[in-house]
Order: C-alpha cells, then structure tokens, then sequence
C-alpha cells in the first residue's frame, strides 16, 4: 500500500480527530544509526538486518501544536516498519502495519 493510504487509514483509526487538518508531507532518507532513531521503542520495530538506509516520510501540519506523523520505510520503500505519532518530539504512539490490514 502507498505511504498516503497508510497515513490516511491510520489517522482514521487513532487520530479521527485531526484528519480534517491541512497535511503536508517531508521526505527523507536517513541512516539506520542517525539519532532520529533515538528512541528505543522504534529501534525495536527496525531489524537489525536492516538496511544502512531508510526513507522516512513526515507528515506535518504548520500548525505545532498539532502531532508530528511519521512513516519508516526501508529505503526503497518496499517494507512499511513503523508509523508513529510525536507530540512535542515525545513519541505517544508506535504500531508496526500489519500487512493484512494496511
């Protein structure tokens, strides 16, 4: 599934509140090691086999006081590893797609 239908579909279900927002989106490719993946509990959802590489795609309003919505690709983007939300640069919540649902 594309990054856009996982974003929408996971927002539906855990943000229905912010879905009506005005949604722009980053993209970046980062090294596995880089401190964006500081937190333990995302270094937990990326296997160590991982690549050296990952596409990291932010989802943002410009409004700050709004989540930050994240999606971790593996850097050709074939694997969907992680989608979190961050409130404040503290992660509140991290799910790893299911390939059945997503």
């Amino acid at each position: 599934m594309d990054v856009i239908k996982i974003f929408w579909k996971y927002m539906h279900k855990y943000h229905p509140h912010l879905v009506k927002e005005d949604w722009m989106i980053e993209t970046i490719v980062v090294k596995r090691k880089s401190s964006v993946f500081a937190n333990e509990e995302v270094r937990k959802l990326i296997p160590m086999r991982m690549y050296s590489y990952l596409k990291l795609f932010v989802f943002f309003c410009e409004d700050t006081l709004h989540p930050v919505i994240s999606l971790i690709h593996n850097k050709e983007g074939r694997e969907n590893l992680a989608v979190g939300c961050l409130i404040n640069n503290e992660l509140v919540h991290l799910i790893k797609p299911n390939k059945e649902d997503w």
